[in-house]
């Protein structure tokens, strides 16, 4: 597998015609993902921006999208807001540290006051909280036809996902401004073999629940997807947990490191 020159494009802005793209200053990323209701969280250093893109950044909530990938191709790594810019000064460099947060914060700061007369089902509860959260999302279909009788709640809408979807075996997360909704202990994709010709590097380390293991950064390793690992000391299909995208556009790390955990 040819992987040579490395990319990372970092996008601020709607995607409206008023988004800013970065690519040609030195970027250095570091970008964590769970398979929980947990915000997803990163950071973004650029060097040497200019004043005036850096003035255009500085509000907190602002969207941030970041890409990478190799000889010109990028994939999404994360889409998100902006939660807090720093400048940071070490001459003759000049560093802005961007700070960025998930989606599901949408969902786990908002509260909600629903009320409903007669049967309900599951999915309509979902589809009429979601909506106001401008959020996308996949997996609905994996909800039976399950029905609730006069419900009502009040309180974190991220408590009232847990509360109906647990005894459903389902669990939610969020992934770059997505919602995915899967079958509690399954995968919700997989992706292709990774060994020494696609990226892994060394052998994972076995874990008591499966792996931690690193490989070139691969945007298709994402949470709740499934690797197949073919090594010299270990081979198996993982679930993957958690995550982090880490390196930079020039001569740094430019790795994937995941948890998985075994599946079937």
């Amino acid at each position: 597998m040819r992987l040579y020159k490395r990319n990372l494009e970092v996008i601020i802005g709607e995607s409206d015609g008023s988004a800013i793209s970065i690519t040609d200053l030195y970027i250095q990323i570091e970008i964590k993902k769970t398979l929980t209701s947990a915000p997803n969280e990163g950071t973004v250093t650029i060097y040497n921006l200019s004043d005036t893109t850096e003035t255009l950044i500085k509000d907190k909530g602002v969207r941030i999208r970041v890409l990478g990938g190799y000889n010109g191709q990028s994939a999404l790594l994360f889409d998100g807001d902006i939660r807090k810019v720093e400048r940071n000064k070490q001459p003759p460099e000049r560093m802005t540290v961007v700070t960025m947060g998930g989606n599901v914060y949408k969902i786990t700061d908002a509260i909600a006051n629903i009320s409903y007369a007669g049967p309900i089902s599951v999915k309509q509860v979902i589809t009429d909280t979601i909506s106001e959260f401008g959020l996308s999302y996949t997996g609905l279909e994996l909800i039976p036809d399950s029905t609730l009788n006069d419900f009502s709640f009040t309180g974190r809408t991220a408590d009232l996902y847990d509360q109906i979807l647990t005894p459903l075996n389902l669990s939610w997360f969020e992934d770059s401004g997505f919602i995915l909704f899967s079958i509690i202990g399954s995968s919700t994709e997989t992706v292709a073999l990774l060994n020494s010709t696609s990226g892994l590097i060394g052998s994972p380390a076995v874990t008591d629940e499966g792996i931690k293991a690193v490989s070139l950064l691969n945007a298709n390793i994402r949470p709740g997807g499934r690797v197949k690992v073919e090594s010299k000391l270990v081979t198996g299909i993982y679930k993957v947990t958690q995550l982090v995208y880490r390196g930079d556009n020039r001569e740094g790390d430019f790795f994937t490191e995941f948890l998985g955990a075994d599946s079937d």
